[in-house]
């Protein structure tokens, strides 16, 4: 893949043109939950200062940060290197054209390297007040675990477009959590790519929040013999916002593991969210599973379409798909005891993120997690230190909400 100027428009033209005809995205609802970049193209200003002060509002102590054009770490085992110096051999041309548009118009790329052995952990904060391109690959070495925190911040009239390219190797794991918490103005189109040695683990807890249109693309791929991939999806999205999520687990090796679980929240906004999960002919004694539940507030809509291709017959697979508004018993309920019916949806609310939000491995990252939801429902969608001080006492870390 070579790096080619792109005109936004002509691309969008034709990439509007050719996203019916995916055949992974036929379907009349892709189409029209489709995320267009139309005429986007902006500079970024003091990107770089503007994240600091937004990273220290979180309370987390990021090590290192990257925009459009700049990049800073503390972290021996991140760096950044010039878009023309990437390996585009290793990246796959899997159709995504918003990765296209990524490589063509990056200016630099994220490398982080974890070493045979070692045990590595890694906070990224990211953003841009501009347009930002910016591929990320991962390479995890046999024998090693990496703990990865990304989250992208800052609002920009703009395109987001942010890739993960991961591989993992032979008893190796990597435990991620990635906060797409971009501002209300911006279009984001991640993806994330992953492949998985034998006996390799892959656990990425994903919170969807921001954006004003937010398209996000995750593949993993089970290579090996004892692989295992567990996607943790948490959605939250509100008037105004619309999200096209797909993720997909596919195993290829025997006695592997995959499993996708997405809880959505839709508050009068529109979401399409799939999740898939296929097992090759190779694939003995596998076990796959894609749980999706959602709820829906006012004139919201959650489109689940859970799908499974199922190649071999000894295996174990499932899937399970369910969207309700809140329900109004638990709301006399609660308001019976003295809360307000705004109190009473919050408390629910709060509730059906819990699980999702404790499966996630990382205590900073929980008490973030919970944070940003109790933000967003009290109208700002940008957690922040103070917030989360006031819900959480110091030194209580395994309790959310």
């Amino acid at each position: 893949m070579r790096l080619v100027e792109v005109d936004y428009k002509e691309f969008a033209e034709k990439e509007l043109t050719r996203y019916g005809q995916l055949k992974e995205e036929p379907n009349e609802l892709y189409k029209r939950n489709y995320v267009p970049i139309g005429e986007q193209g902006t500079d970024e200003k003091d990107s770089m200062e503007s994240l600091k002060a937004m990273a220290k509002n979180s309370g987390i102590m990021f090590d290192a940060m990257a925009t459009n054009k700049d990049f800073e770490s503390a972290n021996r085992h991140i760096k950044a290197i010039k878009a023309y110096e990437m390996d585009f051999e290793s990246v796959s041309d899997n159709g995504n054209k918003y990765e296209a548009l990524a490589y063509a118009k990056a200016r630099h790329a994220i490398e982080i390297n974890v070493e045979s052995g070692e045990d590595v952990s890694v906070k990224l904060a990211l953003g841009s007040t501009g347009d930002l391109f910016l591929p990320i690959n991962i390479n995890v070495e046999e024998n090693a675990r990496l703990s990865l925190l990304e989250c992208f911040m800052l609002d920009a009239n703009a395109v987001h477009i942010p890739i993960n390219n991961i591989k993992i190797g032979k008893n190796s794991s990597v435990s991620a959590c990635l906060f797409y918490n971009p501002g209300i103005n911006t279009l984001f189109a991640a993806s994330i790519n992953a492949e998985l040695d034998g006996n390799a683990a892959f656990s990425p807890s994903i919170i969807y929040s921001g954006g004003k249109r937010l398209r996000s693309r995750t593949r993993i791929a089970c290579n090996g013999m004892h692989a295992s991939a567990s996607a943790n999806e948490i959605v939250f999205e509100e008037k105004g916002q619309r999200f096209d999520i797909e993720t997909m687990i596919e195993s290829s090796a025997k006695e592997t593991a995959a499993k996708v679980a997405t809880r959505a929240i839709a508050d009068n906004a529109e979401a399409i969210i799939k999740g898939f999960a296929g097992i090759s002919s190779a694939a003995v004694d596998s076990f796959s599973e894609v749980d999706e539940k959602g709820l829906v507030i006012g004139n919201g809509r959650i489109n689940f379409i859970p799908g499974m291709k199922i190649d071999q017959g000894n295996v174990k697979a499932k899937h399970t798909a369910a969207v309700a508004p809140i329900d109004q018993d638990e709301l006399f309920y609660l308001m019976a005891r003295g809360m307000d019916k705004g109190m009473a949806s919050a408390a629910v609310i709060k509730g059906f993120f819990a699980k999702p939000i404790m499966e996630i491995n990382d205590n900073v990252a929980k008490l973030f997690a919970s944070s940003l939801i109790v933000s967003k429902l009290e109208g700002n969608s940008t957690p922040c230190a103070n917030a989360a001080s006031a819900i959480w006492p110091t030194g209580l870390k395994e309790k959310v909400f």
